[in-house]
């Protein structure tokens, strides 16, 4: 009789409570006939490739990997579930246009917990009580710190990783540059670090998956160096294992799911900067570009003028200008431009 870890045998039964719904692939990399494999990401897409063909060919299905930690680079090829993905897991169809805003505030409600608690399957899916939920983020913080990049890179100031690690949480979708945190951690700690070492510790966090930068659009790489840049977190819930925020930051949080899904979906992601006004995002799909601000209102009145102004800049490129709201729809005209005021939620079931 075959034996499971205790995480194993976890998964197995969060594969028994979803097996009645829904398509489940199981991938355990101890397994014997992956033992000789040269374990990557390919590796990964090979078999899901091979499911797909020869097993189930839809695309509703739920994969499982167990022990992926054994998996070189693993992270290249899985981001945590997008919102779309959340509401598949939910039991919620996306694909019905009309069923969408007719189940707002049921959509809405899944919104505010997939920004409290994020994307990472296993918390999904098998977490219902708050204090699991926090359990195993807390242990994901602690993993993606300590083995996945202060192990791997033989980091030798712990001490400072954990602290950007910690600072770069709780400044999600804020303008950082490598001066301002060399000169908070000094005064913090009355320690210096190098510039050279913050972009290097802050490039293993990239490398990992973990963080991500956003650069200012510029026309040189001179020009965007002078800059800063903006961060964000891959899963709001490690975001909240990393810092616990005694305020919502509702703002923050919101922004940075949009990039998450602008990552997944756009070529290429940037954010502008003059000195009174800023565009959030400004990015690139199927040839089509996109200027995007995001501002948590519900209603006109309560939208901020600069949110509009910063649109309208002349010496913006063209494209599809779009203020992303909580659940305000409206259309502004000015001159020959159009701004699009979208629900959040339904900007992030587009297609992807």
């Amino acid at each position: 009789m075959r034996s499971y870890s205790d995480g194993t045998s976890l998964l197995y039964q969060i594969a028994g409570s979803h097996k009645k719904k829904r398509k489940i692939l199981i991938i355990n990399f101890e397994d014997f006939a992956l033992s000789a494999e040269n374990l990557g990401p390919s590796l990964i897409e090979d078999l899901i490739s091979i499911y797909k063909q020869e097993v189930y060919s839809e695309h509703d299905f739920i994969l499982m990997l167990d022990e992926v930690q054994n998996v070189r680079n693993w992270h290249k090829c899985l981001l945590p579930f997008s919102f779309k993905e959340y509401l598949h897991a939910m039991g919620i169809d996306t694909l019905d246009r009309l069923k969408i805003r007719s189940s707002k505030n049921e959509i809405l409600k899944n919104l505010i917990q997939y920004m409290k608690w994020g994307g990472f399957p296993e918390v999904v899916l098998s977490a219902r009580e708050e204090s699991t939920k926090e359990i195993l983020l807390t242990a994901y913080a602690q993993d993606v710190v300590m083995r996945d990049v202060a192990l791997r890179k033989n980091i030798d100031n712990f001490q400072f990783l954990k602290w950007l690690a910690t600072y770069l949480a709780q400044n999600i979708s804020s303008r950082l540059t490598y001066r301002k945190l060399q000169n908070l951690y000094s005064a913090a700690f009355g320690e210096k670090v190098s510039t050279t070492t913050i972009a290097n510790y802050l490039s293993y966090f990239e490398e990992a998956f973990i963080f991500f930068k956003v650069e200012h659009i510029a026309l040189s790489e001179k020009r965007k160096l002078l800059k800063p840049f903006k961060i964000y977190i891959v899963d709001t819930g490690l975001r909240r294992a990393l810092y616990p925020s005694p305020t919502s930051d509702v703002g923050r949080i919101l922004e940075n799911i949009v990039f998450l899904h602008l990552k997944r979906t756009c070529d290429q992601v940037y954010y502008y900067l003059t000195e009174k006004i800023e565009v959030d995002f400004i990015c690139t799909r199927k040839s089509e570009t996109y200027l995007i601000n995001v501002s948590y209102v519900s209603k006109m009145s309560d939208l901020n003028p600069r949110e509009i102004k910063s649109l309208l800049q002349p010496d913006l490129p063209d494209g599809r200008r779009i203020i992303l709201t909580w659940d305000l729809r409206e259309s502004i005209k000015e001159g020959s431009k159009t701004i699009e005021l979208i629900p959040v939620y339904e900007f992030l079931l587009e297609a992807e």
